[in-house]
């Protein structure tokens, strides 16, 4: 884990989800894994640890600055994104527009994070 926050933040962040990744559950290390803002910083999320989570590098690399409603969809889509090459707002469109979501139905997204079991592998 990067070396911006305090020790005991540090803790704080690895003890909310166990020291597993707050995204797919992966047991890490506090030296394999990353602290990622669950609301990115790039849309006004903040250092505090209620915005804080542990995350395996995958996920982290993932998820990038998305949002987390972003990226929900993208690994519900993910198979239609990287074989077709769709973003996250173009699928997020399509869904709100046409019969998609209704034609080709995914299962739901939890993160371990919210319901302490993963519902998806790694990325």
């Amino acid at each position: 884990m990067s070396g911006w926050m305090s020790a005991a933040k540090k803790r704080a962040v690895i003890e909310k989800t166990d020291g597993c990744c707050g995204y797919c559950g992966l047991t890490v290390s506090a030296d394999e894994g990353t602290t990622d803002h669950i609301q990115p910083r790039s849309q006004g999320g903040g250092n505090s640890i209620g915005n804080l989570i542990l995350s395996c590098r995958p996920c982290n690399l993932a998820k990038g600055n998305r949002s987390l409603d972003e990226f929900r969809l993208w690994i519900q889509w993910r198979d239609v994104c990287i074989s077709h090459g769709f973003t996250v707002f173009q699928i997020g469109w399509l869904l709100d527009h046409t019969d998609l979501g209704e034609r080709f139905s995914r299962p739901e997204v939890e993160f371990f994070f919210e319901t302490k079991r993963a519902r998806h592998e790694c990325l």
